[in-house]
């Protein structure tokens, strides 16, 4: 008896859940794959409109902070001391002050991951750069020069460039 209603019960079940099922419909998607541990934030700042995943590890510690130069041409996107990217507009020089050597590490759809090294040959940093056309002009989002990130902050910051959707 007890096998019976099991079974019956079963069936019941399994013939609920797909009267409930409507045909020829999807799931809506999200337009950025966020990971697990991951935040969206949306930069709508005069013309630097974008979206872009922060990691959520940081964003408990720290209060994200985006903010422009007077003249709008420099948008900084921080997160704490170790996630800082800059993005500027086409005219703005990028400029490290002349003093460090570039060295490439990961050069991919032109997202490029290098590392500063300074006179002696010692390697002072890492830091990211992209250019992405963005609003019918180009950008390039960057590590702030300013800061000093080890390579894993590089590599979180390559991470973030990547979930960029416009």
């Amino acid at each position: 008896m007890f096998r019976k209603s099991l079974l019956l019960f079963s069936l019941v079940v399994t013939s609920i859940v797909t009267t409930c099922i409507i045909p020829d419909t999807t799931a809506e998607q999200a337009e950025i794959d966020l990971q697990r541990n991951d935040s969206l934030m949306v930069v709508e700042t005069g013309d630097f409109n974008f979206r872009i995943a922060l990691p959520k590890d940081l964003m408990i510690n720290n209060k994200p902070r985006i903010q422009t130069d007077d003249e709008g041409k420099k948008l900084y996107i921080s997160c704490g001391p170790e996630f800082n990217l800059l993005v500027t507009t086409p005219d703005v020089e990028y400029t490290d002050w002349g003093i460090f050597k570039h060295h490439v590490l990961d050069h991919e759809n032109d997202l490029c991951v290098y590392k500063r090294i300074l006179p002696d040959g010692s390697v002072y940093d890492y830091g990211i750069s992209q250019r992405i056309a963005m609003n019918d002009r180009t950008y390039l989002f960057q590590s702030d020069p300013a800061g000093e990130f080890d390579l894993n902050d590089a590599l979180r910051m390559k991470l973030a460039l990547t979930s960029l959707k416009l």
